[in-house]
């Protein structure tokens, strides 16, 4: 290491990639996959009318919760908005 108070360059680039987290949180489509979203990029949370017992022919069904995000993309997942606020709280 360098002199007391300054930081040495070389530990400095070693711990840059430590330094750089970021939590995803993981939910699941009606295909039953799973789909890894930046809570950050989180702009809306909709509920489907299929989860009041409508059908809803815009969506695939079994989607519960319609998740809004900064790149202007929607995504239909399984859970609902409630389970995804909690998920989207937790990080």
């Amino acid at each position: 290491m360098g002199r007391l108070g300054r930081a040495d360059p070389r530990m400095t680039r070693m711990l840059l990639p430590l330094l750089v987290t970021v939590q995803l949180v993981i939910l699941h489509v009606p295909d039953g996959y799973e789909v890894t979203i930046n809570p950050a990029h989180v702009v809306t949370l909709r509920e489907t009318s299929e989860q009041h017992g409508h059908d809803n022919r815009l969506l695939v069904r079994g989607a519960h919760c319609v998740v809004g995000l900064t790149t202007a993309k929607f995504v239909a997942v399984t859970e609902s908005c409630k389970d995804v606020q909690r998920l989207l709280e937790a990080r």
